[in-house]
Formats: structure tokens, C-alpha cells, sequence
């Protein structure tokens, strides 16, 4: 049963691939170049405004720490969102649903999301940058899995909220623009005064990036850091979405 399944994700996710870029491989790198674009792009604004990295030596590393999550947590909510519309074709055929769409674009997402970091992290360390290898890699890879997990479940949450509501990708398109700046991206959330840290703690995401950096810097504060509610969160979309998804077929 899980092999076939398997098959299936594995299917759904080389037909994404080719209809985002099409058929060839030099395209399909073309994917990278989103979140490489998108550091370059705010690095060069820090390194204009002569803006020094909040924690540990390197302005790009502390960047990328925070981008990283940022981008793999809004892409894949994002990708899951359409998640019906792709579908929607296939239901017919009794063999692919809503569930298996949404689990490919998470592990595809995932997947780029990975080999953007490592190509950066192997282009910081090649370049001198010492800190660049992880200090601690079990709690990058955990982070990354509750972070994914989190825009997992606010994804499939998404995807059938918006057939209730028809503004509500134009909402969640102003919520993810706004988590760049509420998810302690560019800064260190404990140097904020506690009145701001109290109502920063309620967003999924921050949690997502500390426990992130915690893998790179030693001795990265965590005063803010809940691990518990990062991955409560994400269980509770994840059955949200859920049921939503249930009422949304049945009506249909």
C-alpha cells in the first residue's frame, strides 16, 4: 500500500517539475534560482545599508538562517494551496487524491529547499566561513521537519478554506509577505522588548527559526524557543485541514 502510494508522490511530483519548468534539466535548475534571488537580493540591501548581522560573524550565514526556513514554510503553504486545483482532473480516476497531491508538493518543496542550503552553506564554507558547518545537524534536520510539518497542515488548511472564501488567497498572500518581518528573519527576537517577543510567540514560524539557527550557532538564545507548540501547531492545521478537506468532497 505505502509503495504504491509512493509511486503515486513520486509521479506527482515529476509531473510539478515538469510543468513548472518544463522538461529539461537545465530548466528544472532554473527552481534554485527563486530563493537565490531572493537572499542575493536582501543581502545586498543589509551590505548597502551597512546593517552588521545581529548574532554570530557573518552577515549571509545569519541571513540564510533565516530565509531558509522562511522560504521552505511559505512555498510549501503555498504549493499546497493548489493542491484541488491539481487535482481535481484525477479524482475521477479513483487513484489520486487531494492528500497525495499535497504530501508531493511538500516533499518536492523540500527537497529544493535542501539543496538550496547545502549549495549555500557549501559555498560559505569553501569561501572561509568556518561557522557555516552545522554545530548541532540533529536539530537542523528537526527543525526543518516541524517547520515543513507546520506548512503542511496550514497549507491543506488553505486549500479548501479558499473554496469558502473567495479573497483568502489574497489574505494569506499578505499574511506570508508579513511573516518576513514578524519571524525574527532579520533580527534576534529575545533582543526585543517582552510586550513585542509575547505576540511574536504566537506565530508558528518564529519557533521554526530558532530552533533552526540553534543547529549553527552554540549558543543562540532560546528564551523565546517552544518546540512543543511549533509541532502542536502543526498537528492541529494538519486536522483542520483535514476535516475541512472532508466537508469540501462531500459537498462536492
Amino acid at each position: 500500500m505505502l509503495r504504491a502510494r509512493g509511486r503515486i508522490w513520486f509521479a506527482l511530483m515529476l509531473r510539478d517539475i515538469r510543468s513548472r519548468r518544463g522538461r529539461t534539466a537545465e530548466s528544472f535548475l532554473l527552481t534554485l534560482a527563486e530563493p537565490v534571488g531572493q537572499l542575493t537580493i536582501v543581502f545586498l540591501v543589509f551590505r548597502a545599508l551597512q546593517r552588521h548581522p545581529d548574532y554570530g560573524d557573518d552577515l549571509l550565514l545569519f541571513l540564510l538562517t533565516g530565509v531558509l526556513p522562511y522560504f521552505l514554510f511559505t512555498h510549501v503553504v503555498s504549493r499546497i494551496m493548489g493542491a484541488n486545483r491539481v487535482a481535481l482532473p484525477m479524482l475521477p480516476l479513483g487513484t489520486v487524491s487531494v492528500i497525495d497531491v499535497a504530501i508531493a508538493q511538500l516533499v518536492l518543496e523540500s527537497l529544493i529547499v535542501v539543496a538550496f542550503g547545502a549549495a549555500i552553506l557549501l559555498a560559505l564554507w569553501l569561501s572561509g566561513v568556518t561557522t557555516a558547518v552545522p554545530y548541532d545537524p540533529l536539530q537542523i534536520v528537526l527543525a526543518f521537519l516541524a517547520t515543513a510539518f507546520a506548512a503542511f497542515g496550514i497549507g491543506l488548511f488553505n486549500a479548501s478554506a479558499q473554496a469558502f472564501m473567495t479573497a483568502y488567497r489574497l489574505l494569506w498572500t499578505l499574511i506570508a509577505r508579513s511573516l518576513l518581518f514578524f519571524s525574527s528573519v532579520f533580527y534576534v527576537v529575545e533582543t526585543l522588548p517582552p510586550v513585542f517577543r509575547e505576540a511574536l510567540w504566537w506565530n508558528p514560524l518564529l519557533h521554526g527559526v530558532i530552533w533552526f539557527r540553534t543547529g549553527l550557532y552554540p549558543d543562540y538564545p532560546t528564551v523565546t524557543l517552544s518546540q512543543s507548540y511549533l509541532i502542536a501547531f502543526g498537528l492541529a492545521a494538519t486536522l483542520m485541514g483535514l476535516a475541512l478537506e472532508a466537508i469540501l468532497r462531500r459537498r462536492a
